[in-house]
């Protein structure tokens, strides 16, 4: 199935669905890694430290923040409706209906 996007509809990158959501929230020296929608549904999002102090992790600690789609739509008020498509070389987008 094929569906045309109109005017009123928004298109976000997964990385950029992450920027919005994780920027106001990383600490200092936090930054963003590896984001990926999982099942279709869930964006993971990859947040890296650099902490030269700590030598038992190489350096580096790592956690990964889940958002589901529900998440996304409490966060992001801008919009009638959210929902994850892909375009028709496979890449995935939050569409923002009724921006």
């Amino acid at each position: 199935m094929k569906i045309e996007i109109t005017d009123d509809v928004q298109l976000l990158s997964p990385r950029e669905v992450a920027e919005q959501l994780m920027n106001p929230q990383l600490a200092a020296g936090e930054y963003i890694g590896d984001v990926r929608l999982e099942c279709g549904c869930d964006l993971e999002v990859d947040i890296h430290l650099h902490d030269e102090m700590d030598k038992r992790i190489d350096g580096y600690r790592d956690r990964t923040e889940t958002f589901t789609l529900g998440d996304i739509r409490d966060t992001f008020v801008a919009a009638d409706y959210y929902a994850w498509v892909k375009d028709e070389d496979g890449n995935d987008y939050l569409a923002c209906f009724g921006c």
